[in-house]
């Protein structure tokens, strides 16, 4: 490397942390309350990862899964991957979206009656309510769906349970459920969390991403549709109205807005926060946080290159691609490389899982 430009960077990494340090070392501005809530989830959202990346988690994950059924895919994939437009890792990442949907996880739209085991108008909706806060949750509960069967008379509960080790044996659920379940296996399969990340829409949906090496770069991932590599799908297809999208990774969380909805269509951030301007400092507030969290729990020698090339790089060049989006300028790299099934213009309209009434009541059905 020239002496130079090693030095350059070095200055370039050791201002860039002594800046961040500044910046964290004062509060948070946010001064309204939608915008002091939004920054809540977010900060808490930061965190999403880590209950992936545990090493016990990703051997329970690797055990539930049937791995010769995948790699046999894997293999058929490869002996008509003939153009070598992907690599190994984005065959095994296909074949596990194709298993995942169609053999292992299962969609609620409403939990069967345990008696008659009825799952359609049989079961009336009558609330919900929290899990007891005092209670031991080792199923990570958030919230408990209550039904009542018309048929039998009986109260039937649909937790609603985010412990991903917990959805490996009960493997049913919805969109949360799925992508939690989803992202471990996919983190156990990759066996590097750095490569994946879990992505949040303020419109109630989550999907994730991976980092392809052979593409060089992150790939849409929905394993509730078993779309790979369509960023489109939700504004386009669905018809789904959408304000921000949120990535979030070991190492750093970003705005994908730009990646994922189209400006004529987006939902004006205003009309959800008090200040986008406040969230989009909160937004890189939180990602300088985990970038230098990161650094400091990463093992290697504390030096400003090190931090340069392993952090700094990666981010800033995912930074310039969601401004490129931004500005109308992005490639779109799927068109050669999705397989013929993943073209969200090519889909039937609106989301396919769950049921009609439900996917019409989120706006999800299709464009209007």
């Amino acid at each position: 490397m020239d002496e130079y430009a090693r030095q350059l960077q070095t200055l370039y990494a050791s201002q860039w942390l002594s800046h961040a340090q500044e910046v964290m070392s004062q509060p948070l501005k946010a001064t309204g309350p939608r915008t002091q809530r939004f920054l809540r989830v977010v900060a808490s959202l930061s965190r999403t990862m880590d209950k992936y990346s545990a090493s016990a988690g990703r051997e329970r994950a690797l055990d539930a899964i049937d791995l010769g059924a995948i790699y046999a895919g894997v293999d058929a994939r490869e002996s008509s991957n003939n153009d070598n437009k992907l690599g190994y890792t984005d065959l095994v990442v296909l074949e596990l979206l194709d298993y995942f949907k169609n053999h292992f996880f299962t969609w609620v739209n409403k939990p069967p009656c345990p008696q008659c085991h009825g799952e359609g108008d049989n079961m009336v909706a009558t609330g919900g309510r929290p899990f007891p806060a005092n209670a031991p949750n080792p199923d990570e509960i958030g919230a408990i769906e209550t039904y009542k069967c018309q048929h039998c008379q009986i109260d039937v509960e649909f937790p609603r349970i985010r412990n991903p080790i917990s959805l490996l044996k009960t493997r049913r659920g919805r969109c949360g459920e799925w992508v939690d379940c989803f992202v471990l296996i996919l983190v156990a399969l990759l066996d590097d969390p750095s490569k994946v990340r879990y992505v949040w829409n303020q419109e109630d949906h989550v999907w994730c991403e991976y980092y392809s090496d052979h593409l060089r770069r992150w790939v849409h991932l929905d394993p509730c549709e078993a779309a790979w590599d369509q960023p489109s799908l939700y504004w386009q297809n669905w018809g789904k109205a959408m304000s921000y999208v949120l990535g979030f990774g070991t190492d750093y969380c970003i705005d994908l807005s730009p990646k994922y909805i189209d400006a004529t269509k987006q939902i004006p951030q205003k009309e959800i926060v008090d200040s986008p301007k406040e969230v989009s400092d909160g937004i890189k507030y939180f990602a300088k946080y985990k970038l230098i969290d990161a650094y400091s729990m990463s093992g290697k020698p504390q030096t400003a290159i090190n931090f340069y090339y392993d952090y700094l790089v990666p981010y800033n060049r995912e930074l310039r691609s969601v401004a490129q989006a931004a500005a109308g300028a992005a490639s779109a790299p799927s068109a050669s490389t999705a397989p013929p099934s993943a073209s969200a213009g090519s889909a039937p309209a609106g989301r396919q899982s769950g049921s009609a009434e439900w996917t019409r009541a989120r706006g999800e059905s299709g464009p209007q």
